[in-house]
């Protein structure tokens, strides 16, 4: 009995196979069923089936024909099949752009950036002119391997053409010098182009963002408006809440929440996601559980990020409340939500539950260790002062202890005053991270307090003599709307005379108060007097300056720091929350910084 087209696509693949091979069919039917085949199988990734659906081809003849050649190397890069898919092409005579548009998507569909590349070169070199899906394929090659001189070097010859003008060309070079790190030739390429679509802008929006520019991202959202471009995707959306959540600019956050409800763009889980986190940046953990209990339908990625958002913003309790309620309700946690759990069990104190979801999480709940999960860990012995503990456990560790892990250890020898343990620990982290400043400015302030000043001026040169700088201090606070950006010893801003004066007022009181200066902090020769006034030029005392002479009183001062908030800084909030009946909220690179009443969340340790 011979098959129809109904048949070809209803069965199953092995079944068609069967019946071609068991009977002949009439040419045009063995064509079109071979077509609807190599379709199916690319889809189900059948590759046991593409290889007998191969055979057949050989038998009946059907790989004479360029196009369904082309489609069976298609389906053997869908199929995960690199070297078949590279073997049908290597028999095509005269091999089209599309033929090698099918290899070279093979070989990127499998992470073979690099074998895409030299397929590239190899088709230029046999005439044949890429057309825009190869070049646009290439760029997401070069993107991959992360290599901004070929990138440019491959664009070169194309900047004569229109074919960078094309949407999707275009698109994808943004993407290219994104990913790529190039971020001058970014912003060039973005602004050549003759029209932007909205991939266009979101790519460029995540660009600035990923470069730590997110006020100049939300900028771009005046600049799409004033150009009368409608925000029509979730992605796009995401990536603007992403920007408000990182600057903790709840205005502008809540600005936009409201047009994504006005405009009717479907809130999926990405985008709900991205709300929910960037309350939770702003330090507005009730509005992010609000969000959360808003949720039709809850899943690991929404229960995880409430999780998260309770124990970074020190509502340890909470944090662990709503994973139990999680579990009770027949969710399954999974690593990422245990990294939270385990973060919250530390800074919260619970020790004995910590350590009981740790030593379990594999055998009982099947969930492999990872990294994550060791350095959570290691900071729960370093934060309970078992520092011997916390390096034997490091070093017995079934996986190399990575920097993060080492730097628990170290900020733990901060706090507790340990020069030997901390000393090794900063060994460690040199060696892993030896670009990072973090682990030299710990060491050095350990040896200060502990009045090794010697040692301390050696930790200061050899940072020097590798030519390791600290990045410089920055904080952003968003008053009515706008986001300001302060630096340290910043004396740009237009309002520095009264933030200056607001600072030296607030001190008087401070030091009414039991505040001290710690002088320590600053490491340059100087008498105490001016040592006193650089403490004062800290981005986040600008950042609360600003606050207190531009907000009403006893409303909350939020500040987002891009490094580890100061001792001295961190001491001068608790005491200007208590003298000014505010709550301040610094989140800077380790966690969040909740200050009410002269106490914080972090219970002086971060």
């Amino acid at each position: 009995m011979l098959l129809t087209r109904h048949d070809v696509e209803r069965l199953p693949v092995k079944d068609v196979l069967a019946a071609l091979q068991r009977q002949p069919h009439p040419p045009g039917l063995v064509r079109e069923a071979v077509e609807l085949l190599l379709h199916r199988c690319a889809a189900e990734r059948a590759l046991p089936q593409a290889h007998q659906l191969h055979a057949l081809m050989l038998a009946t003849g059907a790989l004479r024909s360029r196009y369904l050649s082309n489609k069976l190397v298609q389906a053997y890069g869908q199929c995960g099949d690199v070297e078949s898919a590279h073997a049908v092409f290597a028999r095509q005579p005269d091999p089209n752009v599309f033929s090698w548009m099918m290899l070279i998507s093979a070989c990127l569909r499998n992470a073979r950036p690099r074998a895409a590349l030299g397929h590239y070169r190899a088709m230029q070199l046999r005439g044949c002119h890429p057309d825009a899906h190869v070049v646009s394929a290439i760029f997401c090659a070069v993107a991959d391997t992360a290599n901004l001189e070929l990138g440019r070097s491959i664009t070169a010859p194309l900047a004569s053409t229109a074919m960078l003008h094309d949407p999707v060309v275009a698109n994808s070079l943004l993407n290219m010098y994104r990913r790529c790190g190039g971020m001058d030739d970014f912003e060039r390429a973005f602004w050549a182009m003759p029209s932007r679509d909205e991939v266009s802008w979101t790519t460029m929006l995540a660009g600035r963002i990923q470069c730590g520019r997110e006020a100049s991202a939300l900028e771009l959202l005046r600049v799409m408006d004033q150009d009368g471009f409608r925000i029509t995707s979730a992605l796009t959306f995401a990536t603007l809440v992403d920007a408000c959540g990182n600057l903790s600019a709840i205005a502008q956050g809540r600005h936009l929440h409201d047009r994504i409800i006005t405009s009717g763009v479907c809130i999926d889980v990405v985008l709900h996601t991205a709300l929910l986190n960037m309350y939770a940046k702003c330090g507005r953990v009730d509005e992010a559980r609000e969000l959360f209990d808003q949720t039709l339908e809850p899943n690991n990625i929404t229960f995880s990020s409430m999780v998260a958002a309770y124990a970074r913003n020190g509502h340890f309790g909470d944090a662990l409340k709503l994973f139990w309620s999680m579990e009770q309700d027949g969710y399954k946690p999974d690593s990422v939500t245990f990294t939270h759990v385990l973060y919250a069990c530390s800074h919260g104190g619970f020790v004995d539950q910590a350590w009981h979801y740790f030593t379990t999480l594999e055998p009982d709940r099947g969930i492999p260790l990872v990294a994550e999960h060791f350095g959570c860990a290691v900071d729960l012995l370093a934060r309970a002062g078992w520092l011997a503990d916390a390096e034997k456990f490091l070093n017995r560790m079934p996986i190399p202890p990575d920097s993060v892990s080492w730097m628990s250890l170290l900020q733990a020898c901060r706090i507790h005053r340990n020069v030997e343990i901390g000393a090794r620990a900063a060994e460690h982290v040199f060696r892993l991270a030896p670009h990072r400043a973090g682990p030299y400015s710990l060491l050095s302030n350990i040896y200060s307090d502990a009045g090794k000043w010697d040692m301390a001026a050696k930790v200061q040169k050899l940072m020097r003599d590798r030519g390791i700088k600290k990045p410089g201090g920055r904080s952003w606070i968003e008053i009515n709307g706008k986001t300001s950006e302060f630096i340290v010893g910043d004396s740009w801003h237009p309002d520095l005379v009264q933030i200056c004066q607001e600072i030296q007022r607030v001190s008087k009181v401070m030091k009414e108060h039991g505040y001290v200066p710690d002088t320590k902090q600053v490491l340059h020769d100087a008498e105490e007097e001016e040592k006193e006034d650089i403490l004062y030029f800290h981005s986040e005392k600008l950042a609360i300056g600003l606050g207190l002479i531009k907000t009403p009183p006893k409303t909350t001062i939020s500040i987002v720091k891009n490094i580890r908030v100061c001792p001295d800084c961190h001491t001068a909030a608790k005491v200007i929350s208590k003298v000014t009946e505010r709550k301040i909220v610094i989140r800077d690179i380790n966690l969040f910084h909740h200050m009410e009443d002269g106490n914080c969340s972090c219970r002086d340790y971060w």
